[in-house]
């Protein structure tokens, strides 16, 4: 229970880490601290990503990251960026947070 606690905790930290990195980036080219502030960020999102894999499969961490990533990433574009998302794409959204969910499950029932 305690690494499923701490594999949790980092990976939420790998993808507020990201997030903001993207985020930072996307202003970037306006405002150059911006921009090196988010590659700094990158460089904390490698070294939390060699530490969960103290806790995760190589395989398993990488989806549960990039699935991770793909929904907070959708949730900044709509609610930050004003972006809008088809129906195909709704679809694909809900099938990530199955597949989260899933995952999730499975690393939890051991």
């Amino acid at each position: 229970m305690y690494s499923f606690l701490i594999s949790i905790l980092l990976l939420i930290s790998l993808i507020a880490s990201e997030i903001s990195a993207q985020m930072l980036l996307k202003t970037g080219f306006k405002n150059n601290i911006n921009y090196y502030l988010g590659i700094g960020l990158y460089g904390i999102v490698a070294m939390l990503f060699a530490q969960s894999l103290k806790y995760e499969k190589f395989g398993s961490l990488n989806l549960l990251w990039h699935l991770s990533m793909v929904l907070a990433t959708l949730f900044v574009g709509y609610f930050i960026y004003n972006e809008s998302y088809s129906i195909r794409e709704h679809v694909g959204i809900v099938l990530g947070i199955i597949s989260l969910g899933l995952l999730l499950s499975d690393k939890h029932s051991h």
